[in-house]
């Protein structure tokens, strides 16, 4: 992992295609997930197959995240389902 700092992230669970959710997950040492530099991505490119490529996720239009945990998982969060941030409620 890089040496980014580190933040607590207590978010709720929604999957409206499944009707599930509303449980609370905890975060306590996240660290945000860089993507690779745009250099990066057309060297990864051109080394794959173009079916192993991986669809935009959008962040900014679906107002999501992508935090990285401890033991390395990388877990996508929706910024309007953050409760708290370091501590602090967020409204």
């Amino acid at each position: 992992m890089d040496g980014g700092q580190t933040f607590s992230l207590l978010a709720i669970t929604c999957n409206k295609r499944e009707r599930t959710g509303g449980e609370q997950l905890f975060f306590p040492n996240a660290k945000k997930h860089d993507p690779v530099k745009e250099t990066d991505k057309r060297a990864i490119a051109s080394a794959q197959p173009k079916s192993s490529l991986r669809k935009n996720p959008n962040h900014f239009k679906n107002s999501t995240r992508n935090v990285i945990l401890p033991n390395g998982q990388i877990r996508q969060v929706h910024i309007r389902l953050i409760r708290q941030f370091n501590g602090k409620t967020v409204l």
